[in-house]
């Protein structure tokens, strides 16, 4: 008996074809949609700098601190601030171009009985502040009563927070000012009224005394040449004309006359005689010394006038994180 034909076997076969291409389509669509150009989500946003964004986060920003960062900042200068006195005020974090730090201060003074005001307030960080505190404690003012009979009250012309590189030179990194972590000082005003900057009290340099020591060095040197010169020329004066030997007696030289002393040799000359660093240390030259010495003990980093031209005329104390050992000069 034949068999009934189907009425839609035409278009089952139809269908199955069209489903097995939706199949085969949907399992090479990952393969799609990795493909150059086609990944959607791996195009850059703005402010990101090509970097995917990490899923459930928003993508962070260059100029702006994140919440956890600025409670841990403000976190450690509170925990600083119980065992520091000191006047201070509170900033907004600081962010740009490299350079700040989440919880910056206004430190406008430090101490309690002998409390040191910094004129004008300078901004720094709070690790800053509680080394400054115990600088003026241990240092400051005991070096003050012993040298100069006086206590500090204000630090004059210091600064601090400053956007820029070492020595402001574009090849160099970033200085330890552009993190609040740095400040410079240039002169002390004490409580009788008397006021010591660093450029006029620290006294000659060692490259000041090394660069008189040469210049006094030099005339003697040139005399001494010349005298040389001189007894070479009556030397080969005596020389008999005849070319025949030559006598003792005629080879000596000429004796200075008993009132002429001989011409000190630069290797004796230590100090040019009458200069300024023949002089004793004045007190206020020891008390600038002692606290660059009493800087190295609480700063990572202590430069003065000894360290270089640049540093003549003020003291730069920072802590340069990562130190094995203060650096002081």
């Amino acid at each position: 008996m034949a068999t009934r034909e189907q009425p839609f076997s035409t278009s089952s076969n139809a269908l199955s074809y069209l489903v097995l291409i939706g199949l085969l389509l949907m399992g090479f669509l990952p393969l799609i949609s990795g493909s150059p150009g086609v990944d959607i989500i791996s195009t850059p946003l703005p402010g990101n700098s090509g970097q995917r964004p990490r899923e459930g986060r928003a993508p962070a920003s260059n100029d702006t601190w994140t919440e956890a960062e600025i409670a841990r900042g403000r976190e450690e200068c509170m925990h600083l601030l119980q065992s520091v006195a000191a006047d201070v005020e509170s900033l907004a974090p600081i962010k740009r171009a490299g350079c700040g730090l989440p919880a910056p201060v206004r430190l406008k003074s430090v101490g309690s009985s002998s409390k040191v005001v910094f004129e004008p307030p300078v901004e720094v960080s709070c690790r800053m502040m509680a080394a400054l505190y115990r600088w003026n404690k241990h240092t400051l003012q005991p070096a003050a009563r012993d040298r100069l009979g006086s206590s500090v009250v204000r630090i004059v012309g210091a600064s601090g927070y400053s956007c820029r590189n070492v020595y402001n030179l574009p090849d160099r990194s970033l200085s330890q000012h552009a993190f609040a972590n740095a400040i410079d000082i240039a002169a002390f005003e004490l409580k009788d009224g008397r006021s010591v900057s660093v450029l006029n009290g620290w006294g000659l340099t060692a490259r000041d005394i090394r660069a008189q020591v040469k210049a006094k060095s030099e005339p003697v040197r040139a005399r001494s040449l010349a005298v040389a010169g001189q007894v070479d020329t009556t030397t080969k004066s005596a020389l008999p004309a005849s070319g025949q030997g030559l006598t003792r007696a005629r080879l000596s030289h000429k004796t200075p006359p008993p009132e002429q002393k001989p011409e000190p040799s630069a290797a004796r000359l230590t100090m040019p005689e009458g200069s300024v660093g023949a002089m004793e240390p004045t007190m206020t030259t020891h008390f600038l010394n002692s606290l660059h010495q009493g800087a190295c003990r609480e700063f990572e980093t202590v430069l003065g006038p000894e360290a270089n031209e640049a540093h003549r005329n003020h003291f730069h104390f920072d802590l340069t994180p990562l130190r094995s050992q203060a650096y002081c000069e």
